[in-house]
């Protein structure tokens, strides 16, 4: 369960911030660092020398169906169903237009 300071990625680029700030990090990982993390088959729970928890590795299959999980979650298929019959809207180039781009 995440912790009450969490704060959603789509509540913080609805603030306006640039995506790249929010982007991930990317680490190169050599086969020595894969060996000390059980060739990153399987959940890893990375800790610092003092065995505080610093974070988790999920490898990417599991991390795939955690966020496809989640996105699931956030809507269901009948408010899909419904949002997709909805009618009306702008035209795109008047979207634009007020957000001062052409």
């Amino acid at each position: 369960m995440p912790d009450a300071d969490f704060e959603s990625p789509r509540l913080k680029d609805r603030g306006g911030n640039d995506r790249k700030e929010n982007s991930m990090s990317k680490v190169i990982v050599d086969d020595s660092l894969r060996s000390k993390l059980n060739g990153l088959n399987a959940e890893v729970e990375l800790c610092d020398a003092s065995g505080r928890t610093l974070g988790h590795f999920v490898p990417e299959d599991c991390y795939k169906k955690l966020l496809y999980a989640w996105l699931n979650a956030q809507i269901s298929d009948e408010e899909l169903e419904r949002a997709s019959q909805e009618t009306g809207g702008r035209p795109l180039a008047e979207i634009w237009k007020s957000l001062g781009r052409t």
